[in-house]
This record gives structure tokens, C-alpha cells and sequence, in this order.
């Protein structure tokens, strides 16, 4: 890949199958971005399918009533704590799995209530297309524009052993890295919105009180992301859910408000 301006993603294992290549030659970091919350489109979602929790089970405990931040955060000011921790371990394989289902309980709470958390492909104007690629016998993201001094290569080999969970794992790594330099690559700027206090349903639910949008969609997903990582609950696939329930899987120590990835 050395001298190539790209993004490539190949993956395919059982029935996810997504290979995708974005040519960055003479891009700006804009259509980075783009590129970068494309590839998440395409991999979220399977991320926390083949963790181990049952996705549906946890689809079905998110009933917001319309759309915005009001909406959310008058669904978390109904739900009880502990009622809900009892429900999001009934979605778990076993009790380590937690995190990986509140993880995607706020990931599904901010889609349902259309309220923006991420980088997505329709915030960032670009004419990139994407072509299609061939999968190969591993899972892989590899990286590269050179105006930005940006590399990244991550990757698993697949072979008949390779379980659900470590595909989780390299996906939800992937994940973490390209939602972090979504945000860097669109210039993402904005202030997590301060609570004191543990990590708690109810200090999620006084954040999101506090927060006033800017206007700007990728400030606002940026403050929304800072904050809700701040009081230690990602909405996104990353591998820090997982180290849990496997120990091999490490969790990404962020530093500064532009991780490298």
C-alpha cells in the first residue's frame, strides 16, 4: 500500500460481507471523513452483532416517543436504573458482556431519537464513491493520505477457528479508530458538556439536560461523543466493551481531543 492515498476495508465471515476501497488521491480531509463514516455504516452493527448480546433484545428497551435530545432524555429520566441493568444482562451471554450491551443501548438510543453522536457520511459534503473489492481471508482496514500524515492498518486473519467475538473485537477496533479520526478529518470542535460524579444513568440524564445545540451537527456529535465517553459510556463498537468478558481484547487509552488512529 506504501505511496497510495486510500481507504480499504475487506471483510467477510459468515454472513457479513463488506469490502469496500475509497481512492484518496487529491481528496481533501473532508472526503477522509466521508469515507471514514461510510466504512462505520458498514460495520457498527456487526460489531456488536457477533459480541455476544442479542441486538434485538436491546433494539426492543429503547421506545423513545418522536425525535431530538428532549426525546431522549424524557425516555432515560422513565427508565430505572436497576430495571434496566436486569434487562440489559437478559440480552448478555454472561454477566461481562454488560458493557457491550450499554454500549449499544445508547448507540440505539441516539439513532432512535435521530440525535447526532458521530461522524455520518450526509454531514460531510463529498463526491467520493467507493468501489468494490474482493475479500481475502481476513479482516482488514488499511489507511493512508499522506497530506495528512495519517496511516492505519489494522487486521485479523480468519481461519475455520476464528470465533464471533474476535471478529467483534477487530471490528469494534476498526471502529473505535475511524469514528475518532472521523471527527478529526471534518475539523470537529466543541466542549463535553461537564458532570461530577460516577458513571450512572442519571448523571447521562443531567448531561444531556445541560446540553444546548450549537447548529452545527458535527460540533454538537462531537460534544454529544466527549461527554457520553467522559461518564464512561461509549455509543459506539469499540474494543473496550469486550475486555471484560476477554481479556485479550484491550481498551484504546485516549490522549487529547484528536486521537491518532
Amino acid at each position: 500500500m506504501a505511496g497510495d492515498n486510500e481507504v480499504l476495508f475487506l471483510g467477510k465471515f459468515k454472513d457479513f460481507d463488506f469490502c469496500v476501497r475509497f481512492d484518496l488521491t487529491g481528496k481533501a480531509e473532508t472526503d477522509v471523513a466521508f469515507a471514514l463514516a461510510s466504512i462505520n455504516q458498514g460495520i457498527e452493527e456487526t460489531a456488536f452483532r457477533f459480541s455476544g448480546i442479542d441486538c434485538e433484545k436491546v433494539r426492543n428497551l429503547v421506545t423513545v416517543n418522536g425525535g431530538g435530545l428532549n426525546a431522549a432524555v424524557n425516555f432515560l429520566s422513565s427508565t430505572k436504573p436497576g430495571g434496566l441493568r436486569s434487562s440489559l444482562l437478559s440480552a448478555c451471554k454472561n454477566e461481562l458482556l454488560l458493557s457491550v450491551a450499554e454500549c449499544y443501548f445508547f448507540n440505539q438510543l441516539f439513532e432512535k431519537s435521530r440525535v447526532p453522536y458521530k461522524i455520518t457520511p450526509s454531514m460531510v459534503s463529498s463526491s467520493l464513491k467507493p468501489t468494490s473489492e474482493k475479500p481475502e481471508d481476513q479482516i482488514v482496514l488499511m489507511g493512508r493520505f499522506e497530506k495528512a500524515k495519517w496511516i492505519a492498518i489494522k487486521k485479523l486473519s480468519l481461519d475455520p477457528k476464528t470465533e464471533d467475538w474476535e471478529v467483534s473485537g477487530i471490528l469494534s477496533g476498526i471502529n473505535n479508530t475511524i469514528v475518532h479520526k472521523a471527527f478529526n478529518f471534518a475539523n470537529a470542535s466543541g466542549t463535553p458538556f461537564a458532570v461530577a460524579g460516577r458513571k450512572s444513568l442519571g448523571n447521562v440524564v443531567e448531561a444531556l439536560k445541560k446540553f444546548v445545540p450549537s447548529g452545527n451537527a458535527i460540533n454538537d456529535a462531537y460534544a454529544l461523543n466527549m461527554t457520553m465517553e467522559n461518564l464512561g459510556y461509549k455509543p459506539y463498537a469499540n474494543p473496550g466493551m469486550l475486555s471484560a468478558a476477554h481479556p485479550g481484547i484491550k481498551g484504546v487509552k485516549l490522549k487529547g481531543r484528536k486521537p491518532k488512529g
